[in-house]
């Protein structure tokens, strides 16, 4: 297995974790996906990288018949039982080989087009999906909102670790635009949409939201450890986070 392969497989190690820890996505993120989708035939939604369901759920509540495919058995596992009553369906294995059946309505997917093989991923989207069918991507991306704490954090991996806390400014939705998505031959419609919102943490579940991530899971587990020991030295409380959720839609020809 590639090295990309192996990262995306890691987070079942941490999957009752991630689902606790990990923010979910406004619901008028569903809502402006299903209102650019319009109405739904019987292929419904399929989801890429499901994970434990934090999308997946966002639809299927809405009474969406879901098809979710993730890699990893053990987040899999979660999501099934998270899922129970639900119009889901849970397919365990990677997207890039998964047989589509008969052509779903909306593609989504949350926070794992990146660990998606780049090669032939756009053309497993169009081959998944009914002519006219949406793709709908989307991701967060966080910051505390205290620079203050901001610079505890980043002293914290200073001191362990060469891994820096990602001081990642604000997006703007007036260069959202994603060319790779907006380029592909195989969809019309582009278009993007951003969401801003906040959700507030206690430092350990701060640490817990780090050991849910891809980086944390596969560094050396002394630097690890102590980073996440000066963490708690050095925040306390509650911590407000500002969260952006990037929205990419189109439509396949």
């Amino acid at each position: 297995m590639t090295e990309e392969v192996v990262r995306a497989l890691v987070f079942g190690s941490v999957a009752e974790e991630y689902d606790r820890v990990r923010p979910g996505y406004p619901a008028r993120l569903v809502d402006d996906v299903l209102g650019y989708a319009g109405p739904l035939r019987a292929g419904g939604v399929v989801d890429v990288g499901a994970g434990t369901g934090r999308a997946t759920l966002a639809f299927a509540d809405r009474g969406v018949r879901v098809t979710a495919v993730e890699p990893d058995a053990r987040m899999a596992e979660v999501l099934a039982s998270r899922s129970a009553g639900l119009p889901v369906t849970v397919h365990v294995g990677p997207f890039e080989s998964f047989p589509v059946a008969e052509p779903f309505d909306v593609l989504t997917c949350g926070q794992a087009w990146h660990w998606v093989d780049p090669a032939i991923r756009w053309d497993r989207a169009v081959q998944a999906l009914r002519p006219g069918g949406t793709v709908a991507l989307f991701a967060n991306r966080d910051r505390p909102a205290d620079p203050a704490v901001y610079r505890e954090l980043r002293a914290a991996y200073g001191e362990h670790h060469p891994y820096p806390w990602a001081d990642e400014p604000p997006l703007d939705e007036a260069t959202l635009a994603w060319d790779e998505m907006a380029g592909q031959p195989g969809l019309v419609d582009y278009t993007t949409r951003l969401y801003r919102w906040q959700r507030t943490m206690s430092v350990t579940d701060l640490v817990a939201l780090l050991s849910t991530t891809s980086s944390h899971l596969i560094m050396d587990s002394a630097a690890r450890a102590a980073i996440y020991a000066d963490i708690h030295d050095r925040l306390h409380g509650e911590i407000l986070f500002d969260l952006d959720t990037e929205l990419h839609l189109a439509r396949r020809r």
